[in-house]
């Protein structure tokens, strides 16, 4: 499989910056917002979860990374269907936050994640990781098999 699609935006914000990757997904909100709040749908891109999100927390364990452990994941903001902030990182390493917008353009969904670094070189290290997922995000939610691998895109990172 070739990737074609640039790996994200680093944008500057303030004394960081902001990684941004902007999709048009093939499905109204709805059903776009169900490849996040459901554990199966969301399994086939990015991983299961478990738990009450209303709790604020739930577990997560990745499907795509043979052999990631389950990890704990905050949720800092639901506003269904419309946007969710999400917090995680192993003990001893920076936490990250991540939002997803997604915004109803009636056949379609627009989506767009953003993650803030302290330097532009950390967000370039993280990009080609987040294309991965959203690359197989947008198959789940247009119905398609996932076929995205890895290996198509460890060579973006810098």
């Amino acid at each position: 499989m070739s990737v074609t699609r640039p790996p994200g935006e680093v944008v500057p914000d303030g004394d960081g910056v902001v990684l941004r990757f902007d999709r048009v997904l093939p499905a109204p909100v709805a059903w776009a917002w169900g490849a996040l709040a459901d554990s199966e749908r969301c399994g086939l891109w990015y991983g299961t979860w478990a738990g009450d999100p209303s709790t604020g927390r739930v577990l997560v364990t990745p499907t795509a990374e043979e052999g990631a452990p389950t990890e704990e994941v905050a949720v800092e903001e639901c506003a269904r269907p419309h946007r969710l902030v999400v917090a995680f990182g192993a003990p001893g390493t920076p936490v990250w936050r991540v939002a997803l917008d997604l915004r109803d353009a009636g056949a379609t969904t627009a989506l767009r994640l953003t993650q803030r670094f302290a330097s532009a070189q950390d967000a370039a290290a993280a990009a080609p990781g987040w294309h991965f997922y959203l690359d197989r995000m947008a198959s789940v939610v247009s119905g398609e098999r996932v076929t995205q691998r890895w290996e198509d895109y460890a060579g973006l990172a810098p």
